[in-house]
């Protein structure tokens, strides 16, 4: 709504449909690049450096389940990720 209503502090005019559907999609693929270099990058790193690979394997196969909520037990993989950012 923001986006639809927000008009430019220099013409005063709004986006009209089209533009702002160029607008949605901008920021849905700066995002989804910026996270697939990441990821890329850390997965790149992983296969360089196999006993990395290894730690983060051990801290994965430790939890008890495989679901959203236990993610943040991963400590290792979190600051391995920080670090390739």
């Amino acid at each position: 709504t923001k986006i639809m209503t927000q008009a430019d502090p220099e013409t005063g005019e709004t986006f009209d449909t089209e533009e702002m559907v160029d607008q949605v999609a901008i920021f849905f693929l700066a995002g989804h690049e910026t996270s697939a270099s990441a990821l890329a990058w850390a997965l790149y790193l992983m296969a360089t450096h196999p006993e990395w690979q290894e730690r983060l394997a051990e801290e994965a196969q430790a939890l008890e389940t495989c679901d959203f909520p236990v993610m943040s037990k991963l400590k290792l993989s979190r600051d391995v990720f920080r670090e390739t950012l």
